[in-house]
């Protein structure tokens, strides 16, 4: 548990193994076959140079993203961040240095760089499989049932977690660090507000 004056974030998910990435979605879109293929298809190879820089929030399809990496390919931790003991969202901590949360609210004032819409009350937040580096053998996996056993799997090695929410839309913010030695802003992590917008 990582406690400032205002916030306690819980870090949650297994990040022990190596070649996961970082995905977010609803429901909904998991059970959708095209969306659920374009989650195991992904991969760290490519995503840094779609946007140029690393730790990105890359939107794979409708109310479906991914995390990439950080340049030394070190992996997100995921927390679970309260206010006043009231849970209000996911924090994807991407850099090597834990930063204060409160300090990096306050200084990312900016509006949101997307929005996700929950129309089933279930927020999915997940690690997949980097396809280049560890692909899925869906020979091996009937088709009917790979969605299923992707989460059983997930699920069963702590890589896998379900968060009831409203229905809505809800706001993703992306912070930055301070400016490093060469002037450029790094990317500190990412913000799921799961604050219905009124």
């Amino acid at each position: 548990m990582m406690n400032t004056k205002k916030y306690k974030l819980k870090e949650v998910l297994n990040i022990s193994d190596d070649n996961n990435l970082v995905c977010f979605t609803n429901l909904t879109s998991l059970n959708n076959n095209n969306k659920f293929n374009k989650i195991i298809a992904s991969s760290i190879i490519g995503l840094s140079e779609s946007c140029g820089y690393w730790s990105a929030c890359h939107k794979l399809d409708k109310d479906v993203f991914i995390i990439d990496n950080d340049q030394d390919n070190s992996q997100p931790n995921i927390y679970l961040v309260y206010k006043e003991k009231k849970f209000i969202g996911v924090y994807i901590h991407c850099g090597l240095f834990v930063e204060d949360f409160e300090v990096l609210l306050k200084n990312n004032k900016y509006p949101p760089e997307h929005r996700i819409n929950i129309n089933d009350q279930k927020f999915l937040i997940f690690r997949t499989p980097d396809n280049e580096l560890n692909p899925i053998n869906k020979k091996k996996i009937k088709k009917e049932s790979l969605i299923k056993d992707f989460v059983e799997e997930r699920t069963n090695n702590n890589k896998f977690l379900e968060l009831n929410v409203h229905k809505g839309k809800y706001n993703i913010y992306t912070f930055n660090s301070a400016i490093d030695g060469a002037g450029d802003a790094e990317v500190a992590g990412h913000f799921i507000e799961l604050k219905k917008i009124d």
